[in-house]
């Protein structure tokens, strides 16, 4: 078991990292709105399943071509590797074709969903300015210029 924890703590680091800049990356797109974090939420989806899939092909290879060279099989571990290799170009094939045919559904499929829209309230701040708008999402508000017709402010608009 210690010889398995020693070969299993790199693999755990390297996901960890992989996992780690999909995090920074929607930290710093944040910013941007929510169709930016929607597109990288689809992006970083995708690359995970994808990564989860070299990641079998790579551990299988590497199985049976290290079982072949134990076994002095020079001949059998050239075969595998040439097969992995011809695998993994059908795979990113038909990973290409995939992402062409289905790519445009599955990105429409994850687009934000905009939160209901929250109530709205005006408060006068007894500036010359007037009016302050707040809301659930815009808690700190904004200002606003209530129209000199509107005698209930709870109901003017920003």
């Amino acid at each position: 078991t210690r010889l398995l924890v020693a070969m299993a703590v790199p693999i755990a680091i390297g996901m960890l990292f992989q996992t780690l800049y999909f995090l920074v990356d929607l930290y710093f797109v944040a910013r941007l709105g929510e169709a930016a974090i929607a597109g990288v939420s689809t992006a970083g989806t995708i690359s995970f399943v994808i990564l989860a899939l070299t990641q079998m092909l790579g551990v299988g290879t590497v199985a049976l071509v290290s079982h072949a060279v134990g076994r002095k099989d020079q001949a059998e571990a050239n075969l595998v590797f040439n097969q992995s290799v011809l695998l993994s170009a059908i795979c990113g094939g038909l990973t290409l074709a995939a992402g062409f045919l289905v790519g445009g559904a599955y990105v429409r499929s994850s687009r934000p969903i905009r939160p209901p829209p929250s109530p709205v309230w005006l408060t006068f701040t007894g500036t010359p300015r007037g009016w302050r708008c707040s809301s659930r999402w815009w808690p700190w508000g904004r200002r606003c210029a209530a129209p000199a017709s509107c005698n209930r402010p709870w109901s003017c608009r920003c």
